[in-house]
């Protein structure tokens, strides 16, 4: 018996297939705009499943299975039927081998920018902390000058200490020079890049992190730029020839 497992992110409209062998590993991420239940295949395609119940916007999961198709032939049914209505991201969005110099430069321009972003952020505090002013981050000077994206990067690099009742998105305060006290709420997208920092290059890298974000598998890899270590991250529209990783 062969078999794919499914995933359905219906609050962001994806629909991810996850096939694991010996030989033949899978990972395709598909649009599915307005899917609220996983494709059920016409009996004549000898795959069975076994849907979960839909109940609100989330993320779903299920197992197709077939006693007479292989993995790969399971997998070419959804093609068949997905395409029907969109194309499949990893293919189109993320694996075009010839924008593979283009993404690395577009890395770089994102960290530099980012450095800076970092570096103005950095000095405003250092003037802030002379006439001993409370840094909150709902004042409006302070957001003029430090986006959020700038002050998280300074948290995790030590340089600024986050306080308050919003602060879970920084590590734990230890003493630090200079103190926020996040006294708002947070919004996820103002922590992420505005543009993608995509990085095909195979280099050595001694710190890996692997990150499922959107049906998107990602891998944040520690690079050296300018003397310095950053994050980057390149997308991963397949699975092959990937060594099986253990989960913590």
């Amino acid at each position: 018996m062969s078999c794919v497992f499914a995933f359905l992110l219906s609050t962001v409209g994806r629909f991810v297939l996850v096939g694991m062998g010996p030989s033949n590993d899978h990972y395709s991420v598909h649009k599915a705009p307005g899917l609220k239940t996983f494709p059920l295949l016409e009996r004549e395609h000898h795959i069975f499943t076994s849907v979960p119940k839909y109940q609100h916007h989330g993320t779903y999961h299920t197992i197709y299975c077939s006693f007479r198709l292989t993995q790969s032939e399971i997998v070419r049914k959804f093609d068949d039927y997905i395409s029907h209505h969109e194309a499949r991201l990893t293919e189109n969005d993320l694996s075009d081998a010839n924008q593979e110099s283009d993404d690395y430069l577009k890395t770089l321009f994102s960290i530099e920018e980012d450095q800076n972003a970092e570096r103005r952020c950095l000095k405003f505090m250092e003037k802030i902390n002379r006439i001993s002013e409370k840094n909150y981050m709902s004042n409006s000077r302070l957001k003029f000058s430090c986006s959020m994206n700038a002050i998280a990067g300074l948290a995790f690099k030590g340089k600024v200490g986050i306080d308050g009742d919003y602060r879970c998105f920084a590590p734990v305060v230890n003493g630090h020079e200079y103190l926020i006290t996040a006294d708002k709420p947070i919004h996820m997208s103002d922590l992420l890049p505005k543009r993608a920092l995509l990085h095909h290059q195979k280099s050595p890298s001694l710190t890996n992190a692997l990150v499922w974000y959107q049906g998107n598998l990602l891998v944040f890899k520690k690079k050296t730029v300018q003397r310095e270590s950053k994050w980057a991250f390149q997308a991963v529209p397949y699975m092959r020839n990937i060594k099986t990783q253990r989960v913590y």
